[in-house]
């Protein structure tokens, strides 16, 4: 018995010494907050807002999509947003931006995979 104790102690030291960390998963609403947030900052784009009808969600977060306002609460056909971004926001907090090439050609799973190495071999 005293052997396995000190293999599981010597486990824990072993990953909380390499820095890993078990990280809390933020809510829906956290990462919906985080989206508009990240959506607000966007350059040249004015009065988007999240359709929440839109949002899906995926093993590793949240796909958000911004639209324009007077299309959202008006239907107003001509502030449409065909070929805008969608908004990624892991569960860990991180959110980046889909384009509509890489949605349609190669799939939100596959954006979030090159993501996650990207933000790999940039730690």
């Amino acid at each position: 018995m005293r052997p396995i104790v000190i293999v599981l102690v010597a486990m824990l030291c072993v990953s909380s010494c390499a820095g890993y960390k078990k990280m809390e998963s933020i809510s829906k609403e956290e990462a919906r907050s985080i989206a508009v947030k990240f959506t607000d900052q966007k350059k040249g784009v004015d009065d988007l807002i999240i359709d929440d009808r839109l949002t899906k969600e995926y093993p590793d977060g949240w796909a958000f999509v911004p639209l324009y306002r007077k299309f959202v609460e008006n239907g107003d056909k001509n502030w449409s947003r065909i070929g805008g971004f969608d908004v990624f926001v892991m569960r860990d907090g991180d959110a980046f931006e889909i384009s509509p090439v890489v949605r349609y050609l190669y799939g939100v799973d596959e954006a979030v995979r090159e993501h996650k190495e990207k933000s790999k071999a940039a730690h």
